[in-house]
């Protein structure tokens, strides 16, 4: 199989490039602009290239697109939020002869936040906390909140990806592990734990906001598993196992961090869908216990430079 990776540098991207290349029978070319996360090997073609300012003719003729390039982070989302709904489009311009041909498949990474907030009040005015279902309709954003950027520009991404006779779209939730980046809530709260004393107080947002975290080798056997499996249609990745609140995550960390600490809420990110849990394929099971993922993590973020 011959496949090409965007946005092959990232997180989830060099994962599935190192997946991917092991097999002796594939190829797998990798674009991105850098590529000083992805171990070399015989099998992995590097295009050095900017899917904003592209030669398409450049581009190889392979089995299966795999498109996770994409402007992304909270932080970064909600003060360029123009730039991250056009240039998050506009990426998908070089990439369309691969979606209207008639061989190949196209995998589009999407986001959980195309399901909008996962709270919905019930008769009695509480809060009724919803699994993110592939099968529904996606929820509206807030078209006020800058944040809603991203998602936008991830609807229009599954739009256009529809239009290919063999498409997968992928809406990971919360996927994380070693060496993920520092700008996500676990590498985080690990870095703000680590550096505080006894009796501190670190500052918190939404603790009252619950997640499923999913680790990184699982999510990479789901995406080979669909893959392996010519899977069409819209998928979730990640762990309907365990959802957690911010606030008992925090204090999790902390306690394997031997800090006896607290925190504050603090008001930011507002918008933050309050609550993520996906359903996901029956295929999946055995999915690696938050505990022990972070463990991993904690050693990691522990152990680096500029924690």
């Amino acid at each position: 199989m011959r496949y090409l990776i965007t946005g092959a540098n990232g997180f989830i991207g060099r994962k599935l490039v190192e997946s991917l290349s092991n097999s002796s029978d594939n190829e797998v070319f990798v674009l991105d602009l850098i590529f000083d996360q992805i171990t070399k090997n015989q099998n992995i073609y590097q295009l050095n290239m900017d899917l904003l300012d592209i030669d398409k003719s450049k581009l190889p003729q392979v089995d299966c697109l795999i498109h996770t390039a994409a402007l992304l982070g909270v932080d970064f989302v909600e003060q360029n939020p123009l730039e991250t709904l056009m240039n998050n489009i506009r990426m998908l311009e070089p990439l369309r002869g691969y979606i209207q041909s008639e061989k190949g498949k196209f995998v589009f990474f999407s986001t959980s936040e195309v399901y909008g907030d996962g709270l919905k009040k019930s008769q009695n005015g509480d809060d009724e906390f919803l699994s993110n279902n592939p099968s529904k309709k996606i929820g509206l954003p807030e078209l006020d909140d800058p944040r809603t950027s991203y998602p936008l520009s991830k609807i229009v991404g599954e739009f256009l990806t529809r239009l290919s006779n063999n498409f997968l779209i992928l809406r990971p939730h919360n996927v994380y592990g070693p060496n993920m980046g520092i700008k996500h809530v676990i590498p985080q709260l690990i870095k703000k734990i680590d550096k505080v004393s006894d009796g501190d107080k670190v500052d918190l947002f939404n603790p009252e906001h619950q997640r499923s975290f999913c680790f990184i080798n699982d999510a990479v056997s789901q995406i080979l598993y669909l893959l392996d499996n010519d899977k069409q249609g819209i998928f979730n990745i990640g762990n309907p196992e365990e959802p957690i609140k911010i606030s008992s995550l925090f204090e999790m960390i902390a306690f394997k961090m031997k800090k006896n600490i607290s925190y504050k809420e603090v008001n930011q990110h507002k918008t933050s869908p309050g609550y993520r849990k996906p359903i996901i394929d029956d295929s999946f099971s055995n999915f690696t216990k938050l505990s022990r993922g972070l463990d991993e993590m904690i050693n990691f973020y522990s152990n680096i430079d500029d924690l």
